[in-house]
């Protein structure tokens, strides 16, 4: 059986980000943190979000084709979350009886295989009779071509006649007492021709109810020559059990793998409509599109981590390949490049996006080169250490990729800097990438300010210093308004910051609109069968009030015995050095 919720039957997987990239982006992204939020605990959740960012599809027709999915995922969570249940349901009641795990493609152990087999079906089959009715109940509601065919799927192949044979057959095979088995004998007497029998035909019409019965001890010759007669017996059932277990292994975690993906979604969208920030489905054009377009863009991973509103930032640009931002230092530049990358990989894995329209180009991929702090090990400095990571992304980059640069080359001089930057922002443009950098080298902005291609972008500031985070139209200034931080810092005159932006202040949460399912994919209230689903930023782990407080006095009690021992190692290190240097001291006295 196919699941086909990510892709139609028969597509292409998508090409996956360079490996060395994906967990760069994860550090200049942040994202590690947007993936636990979203998967609430679940690691399937976690490894789908993960798998689908960094494989961006190239193919506006399979964005089409999860958009379709999503959408009636967000229209009838329930029905979504309840199918879910079902798949994590059967796999705790396999793992909580114990059912052997052997390698079921392995001869080494029949009978082990055997028993594996019939318990992982047996497990399972209740699973797929709910998962059918689940499907003829609710097929009616759901419009994708993914959700319906998954339930065309379970109702032609999972008939109710067909699933009662199967629990008949099961329940044959599972009976303590052993198997009724048929052979004749062959040209040299030997047996041949084994053949496992039903129980229900009673065998030469004789009934074995009452029939005499000899037990053999296992370590009796006739005992492993019966076993050995055993296996020979059930060698066929074997083959056919393990390939029915192996396929409907294979079925349940692709299913559960899949439906997380879109699981998340919701959890998404809800947490996201939660605290009043829009998400919205993306619009993605031909890869050879040099428009881009996007109105209250704002960064996914820095309204997790405040678990509240946060600014966002609007766009119109035309026929542009480069992206410069400059301006004042705090004013918002790496938060809005952190939303431009995440919103491309969100929008091309068919996620919602955070924003309340969002239309972009496709591309191939998409990397990032963000400032570091000098290696500690001293192995290198810091402006080897950015040549070092450019080069290995000149060397995996692509025409039609998105490059993200963020203060790079400012390890050394203005000069030196912005030459350097220059060149080869000058040479990754001529070979056809896109590029979005924030910059503090106005040397090397400037250097840009006659191409027709560039759109020159500036973080606003205000008369007095303040700070809106708003990345507007503007050309690049020689200088970044140092002098705002030095005043807060030193002289205690605090910038003026909107009240969204102020860390540990929610902001007035607006009303919502309503907006249509084709601009933003407002999920509905929660029902009460949902009401056991927690939203996102209020996932505790399952863990009560009472529970949270006693780990947080068990944290801080194992942080004040770690702090303890450190501090009696560092003074038993003290102690052990002063004794030898006493030591040293007294032989060359002597």
């Amino acid at each position: 059986m196919n699941v086909s919720l990510l892709m139609p039957e028969g597509a292409s997987p998508p090409e996956s980000i360079p490996a060395f990239m994906r967990d760069t982006l994860r550090n200049d992204l942040k994202l590690d943190l947007m993936l636990d939020t979203v998967a609430m605990g679940d690691k399937a959740v976690r490894e789908a979000w993960a798998s689908a960012l960094f494989s961006p599809l190239q193919d506006r027709a399979l964005i089409d084709y999860r958009h379709e999915v999503l959408r009636d995922a967000l229209a009838h969570p329930e029905a979504i979350r309840t199918i879910y249940s079902l798949c994590l349901e059967a796999e705790q009641r396999r793992t909580g009886n114990n059912i052997s795990t052997v390698n079921w493609t392995s001869n080494y152990d029949l009978n082990a295989t055997f028993q594996g087999a019939v318990e992982y079906l047996t497990a399972y089959t209740g699973t797929l009779g709910a998962l059918r009715r689940l499907a003829a109940e609710n097929e009616d509601l759901f419009r994708s071509r993914g959700l319906r065919s998954l339930f065309q799927t379970l109702r032609e192949e999972l008939s109710e006649d067909y699933l009662e044979e199967v629990k008949g057959l099961l329940s044959e095979l599972y009976k303590p007492e052993g198997f009724l088995v048929s052979a004749r004998l062959g040209s040299w007497l030997q047996t041949a021709d084994y053949v496992l029998q039903r129980r229900d035909k009673k065998l030469l019409n004789l009934d074995l109810a009452g029939a005499r019965t000899y037990t053999l001890t296992e370590k009796d010759e006739p005992a492993k020559e019966m076993s050995a007669r055993r296996e020979r017996a059930v060698n066929g059932a074997v083959n056919a059990l393990a390939q029915a277990a192996m396929h409907l292994a294979a079925f349940f975690d692709r299913l559960r793998a899949e439906l997380a993906f879109y699981l998340g979604c919701v959890t998404f969208s809800e947490g996201m409509a939660s605290v009043g920030m829009p998400v919205c489905f993306p619009v993605l054009t031909p890869g050879d599109n040099d428009s881009r377009s996007w109105e209250q863009l704002y960064d996914v991973s820095l309204a997790v981590i405040r678990k509240g509103a946060v600014t966002g930032n609007d766009l119109s640009a035309e026929h542009k390949r480069l992206y410069l931002v400059t301006g004042a230092n705090q004013g918002g530049k790496t938060t809005f490049l952190r939303s431009l990358a995440i919103g491309q990989l969100m929008a091309q894995c068919g996620m919602p996006v955070g924003a309340k329209s969002f239309t972009a180009p496709l591309r191939r991929a998409v990397f990032s080169h963000f400032k570091r702090e000098e290696d500690r090990w001293m192995e290198s400095g810091r402006l080897d250490e950015e040549l070092e990571r450019m080069r290995r992304i000149t060397d995996s980059i692509r025409p039609g990729d998105l490059l993200l640069m963020n203060e790079s080359f400012t390890s050394t001089g203005e000069g030196e800097g912005s030459e350097i930057a220059r060149q080869v922002t000058a040479a990754l443009l001529e070979a056809g990438v896109e590029i979005a950098a924030v910059t503090h080298l106005h040397a090397y902005a400037a250097a840009f300010r006659d191409r027709s291609e560039v759109l020159f972008l500036r973080a606003q500031r205000l008369e007095g210093g303040g700070r809106t985070y708003r990345i507007l139209p503007g050309d690049p200034l020689e200088t970044a308004y140092g002098e705002d931080i030095y005043n807060e810092v030193f002289l205690g005159k605090p910038l003026e910051r909107p009240a969204e932006a102020v860390p540990g202040k929610a902001a007035p949460q607006p009303e919502a609109k309503r907006e249509t399912p084709e601009q933003t994919p407002s999920p509905p209230p929660r029902s009460t069968a949902e009401k056991q689903y927690t939203g996102m930023f209020d996932y505790t782990g399952g863990l009560s009030e009472e529970e949270l407080r006693k780990r947080k006095r068990r944290k801080k009690i194992e942080g004040i015995i770690i702090i303890t021992v450190l501090v009696l190692l560092v003074i038993g290190w003290f102690i052990l050095t002063l004794q030898g240097r006493r030591t040293i001291v007294h032989r060359i006295t002597r």
